[in-house]
């Protein structure tokens, strides 16, 4: 999908004039949709989870924020830009998501049924090459344009509510895929509501670091494979999970257009680039790490203390290695 929408507005312009000069809104416009570190996506989502959920770690006050924001002409395009003064508004917004993180999509329950359902997907993958998924959207194309493949995942997404996914989809793909022996139980575990159990658990937090740095990936996937390693000879692939997740502060920082208006001694703004603007913006810089490993529950008694030892003593290591 994110490949048909850069094909389609990649380097476009939407031209309105504005004070008689033809001027590009198209950065204003993406900006207020997808960008970095606020959008209108994560504004809404913020205050909508965190009332469903129940928690109050996703509220933000959305009128100062609102103040802070200003369009900003540069070059013949029209940007979205944050007052300097506002900077305050923007760490309490970052403060909301990070502890909405944290606190409700990260949560133990919620990810042990997420790395439930991604083994079951791998399991499938590992059986069929051919994704069962993407076969099961594409088998609606007419041909092959691409508003033939968005109205195609329009009608799988509109048919597939939580219950039909996971009562009908998924068991026909385990019989399309043949891995009802493994992944039966599996989808069963989900639908009951019994989550695989977190046997370890380890958090960890990169504070201050520059607001350009991302997650490690290359340091998630060489800790998933040593903690692999250790529980491959006591458990059956199917079995066990090892989740690592991370958040990071400033996401896809170098992909937004944002601008942040500076103040000179003399009260006169500058306008710089966001990622140019680390002197300000440094201290609130987070990047978290959530390091947990789940077992199929009715098994965890064979999670011996000396596993999750060898387990502590590894993950310990590589923080070291990461800080």
């Amino acid at each position: 999908m994110l490949k048909i929408i850069e094909k389609r507005y990649g380097d476009q312009q939407i031209i309105e004039e504005i004070n008689g000069k033809a001027t590009d809104i198209l950065p204003l416009m993406t900006s207020i949709i997808s960008s970095c570190p606020i959008d209108a996506d994560r504004m809404d989502y913020l205050l909508r989870d965190g009332y469903f959920s129940g928690v109050k770690c996703g509220i933000y006050d959305y009128n100062r924020l609102f103040m802070s924001i200003v369009p900003v002409e540069e070059q013949g395009k029209l940007y979205l830009a944050y007052k300097e003064s506002g900077i305050d508004s923007i760490a309490e917004f970052i403060g909301a998501r990070s502890s909405l993180f944290s606190q409700v999509y990260y949560h133990k329950t919620n990810r042990a049924f997420a790395t439930m359902l991604s083994t079951l997907c791998e399991i499938m993958q590992s059986k069929d090459p051919q994704n069962v998924i993407i076969a099961d959207v594409t088998d609606r194309i007419v041909d092959h344009s691409d508003e033939s493949f968005i109205d195609a995942l329009k009608e799988f997404y509109l048919a597939c509510s939580d219950d039909y996914f996971l009562n009908d989809k998924v068991g026909e793909w385990i019989d399309i895929s043949d891995t009802e022996a493994v992944n039966k139980k599996i989808l069963d575990d989900i639908i009951n509501r019994h989550p695989w159990s977190k046997v370890y658990e380890a958090k960890h937090s990169v504070y201050k670091a520059n607001i350009a740095d991302k997650e490690n990936k290359a340091w998630k996937s060489q800790l998933t494979g040593l903690l692999t390693s250790v529980l491959q000879p006591h458990f059956k692939p199917h079995e066990f999970a090892v989740d690592i997740v991370s958040d990071c502060a400033f996401k896809d920082l170098d992909k937004t257009e944002v601008k942040l208006l500076v103040k000179d001694l003399k009260n006169r703004y500058e306008i710089k680039p966001l990622i140019e603007c680390g002197d300000k913006l440094n201290q609130y810089q987070i990047i978290k790490y959530c390091i947990r490993v789940f077992v199929d529950r009715d098994i965890k008694e064979r999670v011996t203390p000396e596993i999750i030892y060898k387990i502590n003593e590894i993950v310990v290591k590589q923080i070291e290695l990461l800080n």
